[in-house]
């Protein structure tokens, strides 16, 4: 493999796909100094910057050996539990990530620093004007220039005080220094308001991990499954707080604003659309089938969805008992409740009939 080139097209990044996973995660877990952890190479991204992945893939192994990743993205995610914006989130703990962990590492690994001056090069070429639509996306070109040596024009006082607060963070000691700098940062810049209105750190930090989930899907699945689910979220998070960049969707072609317009329309028909399909599945799923026919149902809802009930959706089931999906956690908790019901009315007719 290349040693100071990391530039590969499609084709040759897929005939290297097996050298590159595997540079990826010797990579990860040289740093870490734990063999027995593992890392999802992205090889697509590998593409569009191999020095941006290895940079990555090293921050990560650094960031498991010194400080604590799921303390950290357990805060991220009770943080927007409780209303704190995901990105200018993610934005900022990917800063501050990367303060943390960069001089500990150049310090054992000397060619970090060329890897991730070709990677703060790459991205700048690729990125520059969309991340300056962001502050922290604005944060991140300031302290890229300044690291190149490249800085040039008006910088604004806000920019160069967030990037200064966060280059403290070279001397954290542990993951509470960090998530105490970013808890501070965010307050400050992000919503000034958020402590008055959703409480502190301390605050922040008490929200249980079962109250992640959405309360009524929590009725459907197991303490296990809980489990599972927040820890593949975790895993995903820490690994997005390592990134270099925030991953959206792949950008729309330019269209004439007439067409922009339509076209906006039609993408959110699509999302009510699926969104409601969601939510019926949901319904369904928890309180049984639908026993209409797709005909009598679009006739019910022509006839009832009128005035201020014109955006409801309506279910007409028979009960989860009677018509389920499938056999689920809420079935069973329905049919238990119900052989409950059962019971306690028969130990109790003849004093309920005495009563009537």
């Amino acid at each position: 493999m290349r040693e100071r080139s990391y530039r590969f097209s499609e084709k040759e990044a897929e005939e290297h796909r097996l050298e590159i996973e595997n540079r990826i995660r010797n990579l990860f877990r040289t740093i870490s100094g734990d063999y027995t952890l593992d890392v999802k190479p992205d090889v697509k991204a590998f593409v569009r910057s191999g020095s941006a992945v290895l940079y990555d893939a090293m921050k990560q192994g650094a960031f498991a050996r010194y400080f604590n990743s799921e303390e950290l993205a357990l805060y991220m995610m009770k943080k927007t539990y409780l209303s704190a914006q995901e990105r200018p989130l993610m934005e900022l703990a990917q800063l501050c990530v990367d303060a943390a962990v960069y001089p500990r590492t150049a310090k054992e690994r000397p060619g970090t620093a060329d890897i991730r001056k070709s990677a703060f090069e790459d991205l700048l070429r690729q990125e520059e004007p969309v991340l300056c639509k962001t502050f922290f996306g604005q944060v991140k070109v300031f302290i890229m220039k300044d690291y190149l040596g490249r800085q040039s024009g008006p910088i604004p006082d806000a920019v160069r005080q967030t990037a200064k607060e966060i280059a403290v963070l070279e001397h954290a000691k542990d993951t509470t220094g960090i998530i105490n700098k970013i808890e501070k940062i965010y307050n400050t810049v992000v919503d000034r308001e958020f402590e008055e209105q959703h409480g502190n750190l301390e605050t922040v930090l008490r929200v249980p991990p079962n109250a992640l989930a959405s309360a009524a899907w929590q009725e459907c699945l197991t303490d296990e499954q809980m489990e599972e689910i927040l820890k593949k979220y975790l895993t995903g998070l820490g690994k997005d707080m390592m990134s270099l960049q925030i991953r959206d969707k792949q950008p729309k072609k330019r269209t004439h604003p007439a067409e922009s317009v339509r076209q906006e329309e039609e993408d959110s028909e699509i999302e009510d659309e699926a969104s409601q399909q969601k939510v019926q599945e949901y319904v369904a799923l928890n309180y049984g089938k639908n026993y209409l026919f797709p005909l009598e149902q679009e006739k019910r809802r022509n006839r009832l969805r009128t005035g201020i009930h014109a955006n409801c959706l309506l279910h007409d089931t028979k009960g989860i008992l009677q018509d389920p999906v499938i056999v689920n956690n809420q079935y069973r908790f329905n049919q238990l409740q119900f052989e409950k019901n059962r019971m306690y009315y028969y130990s109790n007719s003849r004093f309920i009939g005495i009563c009537s």
